[in-house]
């Protein structure tokens, strides 16, 4: 028998892919900066698809994720890069401005163009716009991870719960390892010393990693923003990035 444990292993390393782009927004400028944001927002995207696909077998999955669907349609920020993800794939750059400070320190936001920002991501860098939607997805990991724990890593299928969630017989895991049928069932061996011996032979989810990706938040600045004629002269150009009309719908 050919076994294939479902697992969210490359839905978290699809997290860490986006978390490496948004940490290397700040870094950057200009056409670098919109590169970065681009691969930010296509990793960030493949986090849904690639949950959807691996659990797309798993019962009751189907009317779980619907219910998460509709939430995350109703969040605005999750629903405006959902959008910016599309709009940079198919029609363009996305709007984004740029202003200094006497501090020379660089800071960018995103405008509304096409794409509307909502109003609560407004005056919110697009670095910070990031790491926040970076942990809600970890989050959203995390509940389907607690939802079906047993589909969501092999180290969780092989533990005493899982084997009795899955059905799983270990003598024909053992046979799918490459070993004689039962080979892992020895007399006297405990059985959660046989699980921890069959685990040895799958890669688990670093959940806490996942974890750790959730509680990301928009980081403590200091001198961040401009003063005197530049705060004035920043505060009519962030007014001019959200034009009458462009109020949330």
């Amino acid at each position: 028998m050919n076994f294939r444990f479902h697992s969210l292993l490359l839905v978290k390393e699809k997290l860490l892919e986006a978390e490496y782009f948004m940490r290397r927004l700040s870094r950057n400028r200009g056409h670098a900066l919109g590169f970065e944001l681009n691969a930010f927002l296509s990793a960030a995207r493949s986090v849904t698809f690639l949950i959807q696909k691996e659990m797309s077998k798993v019962p009751s999955f189907a009317d779980w994720w619907d219910t998460r669907r509709a939430e995350m349609r109703e969040d605005r920020a999750m629903r405006f890069f959902l959008d910016l993800r599309n709009f940079s794939q198919k029609e363009g750059r996305v709007a984004i401005l740029g202003q200094g400070s006497t501090a020379r320190r660089w800071t960018h936001w995103f405008a509304s163009g096409t794409i509307i920002v909502p109003e609560c991501l407004r005056e919110v860098e697009v670095s910070d716009a990031c790491r926040m939607h970076l942990a809600k997805l970890a989050g959203l990991t995390l509940q389907v991870a607690d939802a079906f724990p047993a589909w969501s890593c092999p180290h969780r299928a092989l533990t005493p719960e899982g084997v009795r969630t899955l059905s799983l017989d270990l003598d024909e895991l053992d046979c799918a390892l490459g070993y004689p049928r039962g080979f892992s069932n020895i007399e006297g061996y405990a059985p959660e010393n046989r699980l921890r011996k069959l685990r040895r032979h799958f890669d688990g989810v670093d959940f806490d990693e996942i974890r750790r990706l959730a509680r990301l938040r928009p980081r403590r600045r200091s001198n961040g923003e401009p003063d005197g004629f530049f705060r004035a002269f920043h505060d009519n150009l962030r007014a001019r990035m959200h034009p009458p009309g462009s109020d949330d719908v």
